[in-house]
């Protein structure tokens, strides 16, 4: 099994220690399930590369089938965003408050070396180019799970006794009609999960996914390549089912823990039961198992369900050493541990299964083919992406039309050239007429600016001849407003305006509007029309007009 895992230590990638094979649950535990013509009987399988987006990284597994085995050629993680980015999480830890940490988080505060993953948007997409050069060929397919956020999950615990397009019509009106945050819903966004006690799960597919944004920037016409996109979930359990065959009316979870949230899947036999809400990956290893165990308690009595049989333990659980912390919580029948399948060789309980089990589960589908696995059917495929990978086949008729392209182009090219020559004679007068419009706006302005003047020589005058008539009013009003000007400061008077007898108008500007309301308080017969707020220079400046009476 040849591996390419840059982010995790050495000791971590190494086999599993005698001591704790006990710990992993293998496939012949409870029942195993038939390995003979599991594989495809062809000379050559594609190259299967599957991205895993998880919010805040992708994980990316690449296998080929190669001498009846499943081979792992490379494994690796990117990071997308930052710690924190993931909202929306339930935490079923009460007691540990804000003391708590999520994996991301402290291992930006400790500086541990276990995530030397590309953290660079940049190096990221140079990281996954180079993956592709190496494995992408014309045969190559590939797969993407979207976990949390872009996924959630709603409910049903009926399906209306309806199927098919009927039940999904149905859906999307329950939907739209009773999630105002979901009213914009369209089909190719969501798929139904059958569920073992009848109803159906919906998983919703939120907001542009990371990692096909992450593949985009990779490669054109990458985005046509991609040949499945599930849940995480989905994903994850139909990995399961490749390798394990619970009894039919048993209960058994299925824990995934990730790098900043975890999930808790109930199943009834094979078939998902219930699928709990994202809660919180904590550091400690103690404080995740407590929350695991508060979550399956907590769904095991909302749900009136039996305490599990199976718990098997998925994801970075492993490397978090949460089994020894989780098991003395559990009655002694219960049976815990870690993900265990030999469809990858040898070395069926290595951390890195359980770690890539996502990605992974969506890659043998191609390479594990039904009716050996039943696996379980989702497309969230957007549209615009299956568009691209349609193809178009020609007819008769569209052969008739192909020999009619030359002709075609020929009468195009001369129609095109007369067009040519009546639009540059087109743009030409426009050009004219532009050049008009240009010189008459000179004018214009030319003539507002004269208009302005004199409005303001009128304004002016009037002021005068007021002044002339009664100058002793006008010298009181005058001195007044110097006075008023003087004592209240920090204020500016832009305009002084006669409007008609005895009346004034009068602008100005200041940095606060208390000043504002000292000035019409120290001038007599006055008041205030209009104050505006503005921003000037990023400071507020409030401007002014007033209103005075000069006293005859």
């Amino acid at each position: 099994m040849k591996m390419s895992i840059p982010f995790l230590k050495k000791e971590t990638a190494a086999p599993v220690p005698e001591d704790k094979k006990q710990e992993i649950l293998g496939e012949e535990q409870p029942q195993d399930p038939p390995r003979k013509g599991l594989f495809k009987k062809t000379p050559a399988q594609p190259y299967q590369i599957s991205l895993y987006d998880e919010g805040n990284h992708v994980y990316v597994s690449v296998t080929l089938v190669r001498e009846g085995e499943i081979d792992i050629l490379a494994t690796e993680r990117y990071r997308i965003g930052r710690a924190g980015d993931v909202d929306g999480l339930s935490s079923y830890d009460e007691e540990a408050g804000d003391a708590t940490l999520d994996l991301t988080e402290a291992a930006n505060q400790m500086d541990i070396n276990d995530d030397i993953g590309l953290e660079d948007d940049e190096e990221s997409t140079a990281g996954l180019r180079s993956l592709l050069d190496r494995f992408m060929t014309s045969k190559t397919q590939i797969n993407i799970t979207l976990g949390t956020p872009r996924v959630s999950y709603l409910h049903y615990d009926t399906t209306w006794s309806l199927s098919g397009k009927s039940l999904r019509e149905r859906v999307l009106a329950e939907i739209t009609t009773t999630k105002p945050y979901l009213e914009a819903l369209t089909s190719d966004e969501f798929d139904l999960v059958d569920l073992a006690n009848g109803g159906i799960a919906v998983a919703v597919r939120e907001g542009e996914s990371g990692a096909i944004q992450l593949l985009n920037k990779t490669r054109k016409g990458i985005l046509k390549r991609i040949s499945r996109i599930e849940s995480a979930e989905v994903s994850l359990i139909n990995l399961i089912r490749s390798t394990y065959r619970f009894k039919e009316n048993t209960v058994s979870t299925v824990v995934y823990v990730g790098h900043d949230t975890a999930r808790i899947i109930f199943l009834r036999g094979n078939a998902i039961l219930k699928i709990s809400d994202p809660m919180e990956a904590y550091l400690d290893p103690e404080m995740l198992s407590t929350a695991i165990f508060r979550g399956i308690a907590k769904e095991v009595k909302a749900n009136e369900l039996p305490t599990p049989v199976n718990i098997l333990l998925t994801g970075e659980a492993y490397d978090a050493g949460i089994l020894e912390f989780l098991r003395p919580k559990f009655p002694e029948q219960v049976r815990i541990g870690y993900l265990n399948t030999k469809l990858f060789g040898k070395k069926g309980g290595d951390p890195i299964i359980s770690q890539f089990a996502v990605p992974l589960g969506t890659g043998i589908q191609a390479q594990v083919p039904e009716p050996a696995v039943a696996y379980i059917p989702m497309d969230l495929v957007p549209n615009h992406i299956s568009n691209l990978r349609k193809r178009f086949k020609l007819g008769a008729v569209g052969w008739m039309l192909m020999l009619l392209i030359p002709l075609s182009v020929g009468y195009l090219g001369m129609e095109l050239h007369q067009q040519s020559a009546t639009l540059g004679e087109l743009e030409h007068r426009i050009a004219q007429r532009e050049a008009d419009v240009t010189s008459l706006e000179a004018v214009q302005e030319m003539v507002d600016k004269q208009r302005l003047r004199l409005t303001q020589y009128e304004s002016a005058t009037k002021i005068l001849a007021a002044m002339e008539v009664e100058r002793e009013p006008w010298s009181n009003f005058l001195e007044t407003l110097t006075k008023v000007y003087r004592e209240t400061g920090r204020i500016w008077i832009t305009e002084v305006i006669y409007t008609q007898q005895n009346l004034v108008q009068i602008k100005g500007f200041s940095l606060s509007r208390d000043r504002i309301v000292a000035f019409v308080r120290g001038m007599e017969n006055t008041r205030l029309i209009e104050v505006k707020s503005q921003d000037i220079r990023e400071k507020e400046v409030f401007q002014f007009e007033l209103e005075a009476i000069i006293p005859e």
